[in-house]
């Protein structure tokens, strides 16, 4: 049996050096996932990988790196995959909840519309401006998804169910295509969720190209079809499902010369290819049954607790825990379904203990929650070593806590003048006056990479420390020229606005000289023709991270 990539990870050593929980990608996974389903769409922009099914930048980066394209569901979506690398033409927005704003900006930038509403299609075809992207149509069958083998969760997975809110009813759109003057380029249908059917796949793929021949009859000639995605994974090793080689072999049957084939992936794409480390925080006993109480569960991995679809958990020592037994491996929620093996056996397990959770890179994460007061854990890279590519999420970086007004409303008011005496009693010199003899000097300003740069930076205070009014100034800057500089600018001939930043100090930033490293995100396209762009930094020492928002 092949090796997995997990099985390549000293999960003790990088939770010692990284943390714990903190999620790890398998590369070389995404790598091959890639390359298996390019035998059925020969281009990689054609696999779309819905963002939804994992939006974490460091996924989403790594897909982008292959030249894939991506299925958004919002503008929010949009915007994330533009600045992790997605191009404008490789990107479809495809909702049940669409509006005509959003269609307008992706049919002008050249992406792709999947339209799921009637009403919305007619008014765009009113309008007779479809920009520079392409029309698809979402279809509803009228056969019914079947899956091989049940489960109670299949109401809430079988998309291409005739019951259910997706698409347009195949047997409404010849009436629609009549009168639809706007030239519509593809079809589109999906099937459902962690898919084990093959048939229900060449039930589809033999639907779209009976409309697709409607379609051109019609008046549209159909390029493209999307066969969308779902097919399953295996979570452990009690599962089974049809490999992506499996479902590649079976499709490319039926293909036809006249089209170009899309398809995207999730669970197929990404389930495999990340992984969560975890460590076992308290070991208890109660009325003869051992519970292994871990610092992760329903927080990060809510798809696995409340859809009862345990995973395969493997030890330190690569050995999977069973999944039989009187004990039970839980998280550490006030949730009495917090369990993420409610049935194994234990006794070889000890408080501290690292284990690795497989399989969960496909709505886990994009289901993650505060409960409790859980925060979200940092991303790790692994290709032939690890690289962290995420922080951890700091209590304070909530948007709930920095964007709140804090006793806004429920606080008693009343005015009481703080005088001129006290304020200068109060006041720190520093930040008061001595700050504006603040210098700095950069010594060196290097780009190392498309998108990273890096700097050494000389300050010099009256206080043995940078303060945060100092390092946005200078960091700010540096940030501002890499922007510039990546985009071609040879002089500042623009003006660039600061629209938000994020600094954190995990200890002081030393006077003297710094090394600070700084990210740019991809730009996100404005309707205004202005650009947006994230600039990440950290300093060498890890004392200062943080993030700037500009638009240039």
């Amino acid at each position: 049996m092949k090796r997995q990539w997990h099985e390549e990870l000293d999960i003790n050593e990088l939770a010692s050096r990284f943390g714990s929980p903190i999620w790890v990608i398998g590369k070389q996974q995404i790598k091959e996932n890639v390359r298996q389903f390019l035998s059925f769409t020969n281009s990689a922009f054609r696999i779309l990988y819905p963002v939804k099914c994992n939006p974490a930048p460091a996924v989403l980066e790594c897909i982008a790196e292959e030249g894939c394209g991506a299925d958004c569901s919002s503008l929010s979506e949009i915007n994330l995959a533009l600045i992790s690398g997605f191009k404008w033409e490789n990107i479809a927005y495809n909702s049940p909840s669409q509006d005509f704003k959003t269609v307008k900006i992706v049919l002008d930038n050249g992406g792709i519309w999947v339209c799921d509403d009637v009403d919305l299609l007619k008014e765009i075809d009113n309008s007779q401006d479809s920009g520079k992207g392409q029309i698809w149509i979402r279809i509803n069958p009228k056969q019914n998804v079947s899956y091989s083998k049940t489960s109670k969760n299949q109401e809430l997975m079988a998309h291409g169910s005739s019951s259910s809110k997706f698409g347009i009813p195949e047997e409404d759109l010849p009436e629609l295509l009549s009168k639809i003057t706007l030239k519509i380029s593809g079809l589109h249908l999906h099937v459902g969720t962690q898919m084990d059917n093959l048939d229900s796949f060449v039930s589809a793929l033999n639907s779209l190209h009976e409309n697709a021949n409607l379609a051109t009859e019609l008046g549209h000639p159909i390029k493209h079809l999307d066969i969308g995605g779902g097919l399953g994974i295996p979570f452990n090793d009690q599962d089974n499902f049809p490999s992506i080689f499996d479902w590649t072999s079976r499709l490319n049957q039926l293909k036809q010369k006249n089209y170009e084939y899309y398809t995207e992936p999730g669970h197929a794409l990404v389930g495999d290819a990340v992984g969560l480390i975890t460590t076992v925080k308290s070991i208890k006993h109660s009325r003869g049954k051992t519970w292994g109480i871990c610092d992760v569960g329903t927080d990060q991995l809510a798809k696995i607790t409340l859809l009862h679809w345990p995973h395969k958990v493997v030890s330190s020592s690569g050995s999977p825990l069973p999944f039989n037994g009187n004990d039970t491996l839980a998280g550490p929620l006030c949730f009495a379904g917090d369990n993420l093996l409610e049935s194994t056996c234990l006794k070889d397990i000890k408080k501290d203990d690292r284990l690795l959770i497989t399989n969960v890179g496909a709505y886990t994460f994009a289901l993650s929650n505060s409960f409790n007061g859980r925060i979200a854990p940092a991303w790790l890279l692994w290709e032939e070593g690890a690289i962290k590519i995420t922080e951890a999420e700091s209590a304070f970086s909530r948007l709930m806590m920095q964007n709140h007004y804090w006793k806004k409303t429920i606080q008693r008011e009343f005015e009481q003048p703080i005088s001129r005496e006290l304020f200068e009693a109060l006041k720190s010199d520093y930040l008061h006056t001595e700050i504006e003899n603040d210098r700095y000097t950069i010594l060196e300003f290097n780009q190392i990479g498309e998108n990273k740069f890096n700097a050494t930076v000389d300050f010099i205070s009256s206080v043995d420390f940078v303060s945060m009014p100092t390092a946005i100034r200078v960091i700010g800057n540096l940030c501002l020229v890499a922007a510039l500089h990546k985009h071609g600018y040879t002089s500042k001939t623009r003006p660039v606005m600061g629209k938000k930043v994020q600094l954190e100090y995990g200890a002081s930033l030393k006077t003297g000289l710094n090394k600070i490293n700084i990210f740019l995100s991809d730009e996100i396209c404005k309707e205004d023709q202005n650009w947006t762009v994230l600039a990440s930094f950290e300093v060498d020492d890890k004392s200062c991270n943080g993030c700037f928002v500009l638009n240039i």
